[in-house]
């Protein structure tokens, strides 16, 4: 996996990723953690992210499993070992005891 502000963003959904760009890559520097892109193996085109992230104010001390893929993605088991990935990376690099998964589902 690589960090996912390395990967390429379609021109129509810069405006949305703006944001987040410049707080992924202080976060992966600070805490060693953020979103990656996820990638066939078999091209170089990300059908989604993965990751560690923030969501609540009030949750500051532990990120959360984050998965998010494009819909013709879904259901193949990408999802799945992109959260393994993430999981054995905050148990065995981070020492995280535990990590808590939100789901919007929609």
């Amino acid at each position: 996996m690589k960090p996912f502000f390395d990967c390429y963003i379609p021109l129509e959904a810069v405006t949305f990723w703006l944001h987040l760009i410049c707080p992924i890559h202080s976060l992966f520097e600070k805490s060693q953690f953020g979103l990656w892109s996820i990638e066939t193996l078999e091209g170089s085109e990300a059908i989604g992210f993965t990751g560690l992230w923030y969501f609540f104010e009030e949750n500051q001390n532990q990120p959360q499993l984050i998965n998010a893929l494009l819909p013709d993605a879904t259901e193949q088991g990408y999802g799945t070992e992109a959260a393994r990935k993430v999981l054995e990376y905050g148990f065995d690099r981070l020492d995280y005891q535990y990590c808590p998964q939100s789901l919007l589902i929609g």
